[in-house]
């Protein structure tokens, strides 16, 4: 088998395949920091954006994308706010604890693509210990998931991304 190739943009289109006619929404690269703009007056499609065209932003992005619930997803970014990398311990706690399942569907969807995994804690000032344990929890909720039950839309992504990471890597038209 050759090698594969890890491009955002065929996770662009394996979205639109799974997703853009039910859900009227798309996954768009090429931005500085990621966004989720529901639909409204002037965008008549719900868009997530991640970055660049880093593989892994798209990855985590869906995997937010999947467990927000129909309320959350016509606010923009979900209705969640943002705080920068210099959390004190109990922001940084908070944050974790909201990241712990996306990036828990992040890492299956990394593993139906044969791509490398690593937590974010997105917080220069954490430890290597803390790290590892986050990381040992996000592994934990993965195996969580996968045996009680990931949400649908993550259900519907993971079995195209292994198709695709499996088969030829060609995308096929619905």
């Amino acid at each position: 088998m050759s090698e594969l190739r890890h491009r955002a943009y065929d996770l662009e289109l394996i979205f639109q395949q799974c997703f853009k006619r039910d859900f009227n929404t798309q996954l768009v690269g090429g931005v500085d920091e990621p966004l989720y703009q529901p639909a409204d007056n002037k965008n008549t499609i719900n868009k997530i954006f991640y970055r660049e065209d880093f593989f892994s932003s798209a990855l985590h992005e869906v995997a937010h994308w999947c467990i927000a619930s129909n309320k959350r997803r016509k606010l923009l970014d979900f209705g969640y706010w943002y705080d920068g990398s210099s959390r004190n311990n109990v922001q940084q706690a908070r944050f974790q604890s909201v990241e712990l399942v996306p990036q828990a569907i992040e890492l299956l969807f990394s593993q139906a693509c044969h791509y490398s995994f690593e937590v974010s804690v997105d917080n220069f000032s954490v430890t290597l210990g803390d790290i590892t344990i986050f990381d040992r929890e996000v592994k934990e909720k993965a195996k969580q998931l996968s045996a009680s039950g990931l949400p649908s839309r993550a259900v519907i992504f993971l079995q195209a991304l292994t198709t695709f990471y499996a088969g030829s890597g060609t995308i096929v038209s619905a």
